[in-house]
């Protein structure tokens, strides 16, 4: 395989920043849409609950039911091409978001979100597999820390737009959905610039039953420390961000008293705070890979959680609104988030075996989605225990921890390189 020899600051990167970030804005402004669509249907907050979660877990399906196929689909031509095939893709599932909408029919909006997440799940693996092998490592942190900082804005633009074509086109959603199909047709051209990536040298053959693939991926993942760090550093990010996308907004108005666009801002908070640690990334990792960020960000992540239960109490004990430190916490939990989920994607990119990346990061992603999923057993247990959102953010920030200790234990010599990471610069 030829060397990697894309730079951070030419048109081809450009282009691939412009593209993955039209599609997560597709992803979370259509998801947003039909969630404003179906929950104006219900009555009462324990079915928006439910509902929300519901299709949360319809979205998350496809990218474990499909994620072996699509790290093969990705081994077996240049990623480039995967690219650009997923985004001609996404017009097509776009255009029949356009005619279930126009068809009143929410099962038809629903099949069509599946097919949403279907077109991401092998879009997912031919993205960061081709940062694996087009972009030198030492440059490797900062182009994901591009990633996610452009992913992040994707999110709080779509978290907008969502919500703004329904209120626009209530009775006119197929209309509205072509602004979809418009964002779509951009990342479809945006991707035809992006740099051909490397040959396929050895195509593996397909594989229909994704059991033995599993297993193998498994097993190639705990062979190597470092990797089975960054696939753990995947389930719990995933299985924390799931959680705090519901529960923060509950926090704002259960303790904080803050509805609306001044409870978004809250949210909003945190992802900026994501963004800033993508950034801080880039810095800390001094043009390395450097794995030992990892619990560093997953530490950060942790404490800024918990510290939410915390400043949630006056003097006497009981719930009190503490606005300056509740953002600073939830601000601190973004900043180690950010640090966390850009290094675990730069590992598993850089520890990859040459000519399998797509496989073994389409199994990253697969732990990740296995993490929304127990996210919702988490949610409907902090529930259950009759937990307030000061008492549930105490209890996912000590869970974070806990998964912190796990992966320090999957790799202990991550100890030693911390020192490294905040030694004096010389």
């Amino acid at each position: 395989m030829s060397s990697p020899t894309l730079e951070l600051k030419t048109p081809g990167f450009r282009a691939y920043l412009i593209t993955q970030f039209l599609g997560a804005l597709n992803d979370n402004a259509f998801k947003l849409t039909i969630i404003s669509m179906i929950l104006a249907t219900t009555a009462t907050a324990s079915e928006e609950g439910r509902l929300s979660r519901d299709l949360q877990w319809l979205f998350a399906a496809p990218f474990m039911l499909f994620a072996t196929w699509a790290g093969r689909v990705a081994d077996r031509h240049r990623k480039s091409s995967v690219m650009l095939a997923s985004k001609v893709a996404e017009v097509g599932v776009m255009l029949a978001a356009a005619a279930a909408f126009a068809s009143g029919s929410p099962p038809m909006v629903l099949v069509v979100l599946g097919l949403m997440s279907v077109q991401s799940t092998f879009f997912g693996p031919a993205k960061y597999g081709y940062l694996g092998e087009c972009v030198d490592a030492r440059q490797l942190t900062a182009a994901n820390g591009w990633v996610s900082l452009t992913t992040i804005l994707a999110i709080i633009l779509g978290s907008l737009v969502g919500p703004w074509v329904y209120q626009t086109f209530p009775e006119r959603l197929g209309l509205g959905a072509l602004i979809y199909v418009g964002i779509a047709l951009v990342g479809t051209w945006t991707a035809r610039s992006i740099p051909a990536a490397p040959a396929v040298q050895d195509p593996p053959p397909l594989a229909f039953n994704p059991l033995p693939e599993l297993r193998a991926m498994g097993r190639g993942v705990l062979a190597d420390r470092a990797l089975a760090l960054a696939v753990a550093g995947s389930f719990h990010f995933f299985l924390v961000g799931a959680v705090l996308q519901v529960d923060l907004l509950a926090y704002a108005e259960e303790v904080l008293g803050l509805t609306g666009p001044a409870g978004g801002a809250f949210f909003a908070t945190s992802a900026i705070g994501i963004g800033a640690g993508s950034m801080l990334a880039q810095r800390l990792a001094r043009r390395t890979v450097e794995p030992a960020l990892i619990p560093v960000g997953a530490l950060g992540l942790s404490v800024g959680i918990a510290a939410l239960a915390l400043v949630a109490r006056d003097a006497t004990g009981a719930v009190a609104p503490a606005y300056v430190p509740a953002f600073a916490m939830v601000a601190l939990s973004g900043l180690g988030g950010g640090v966390f989920i850009v290094t675990v994607n730069a590992v598993a990119q850089h520890r990859a075996p040459a000519g399998a990346k797509g496989r073994f990061l389409a199994f990253n992603n697969f732990m990740g989605f296995a993490g929304v999923f127990a996210a919702g057993l988490v949610t409907w247990l902090t529930r259950e225990a009759g937990l307030g959102a000061p008492g549930r953010a105490l209890a996912v920030g000590v869970l974070s921890a806990l998964l912190t200790l796990v992966g320090l234990a999957i790799y202990p010599a991550v100890l030693g390189r911390m020192r490294a990471v905040f030694a004096p610069r010389g």
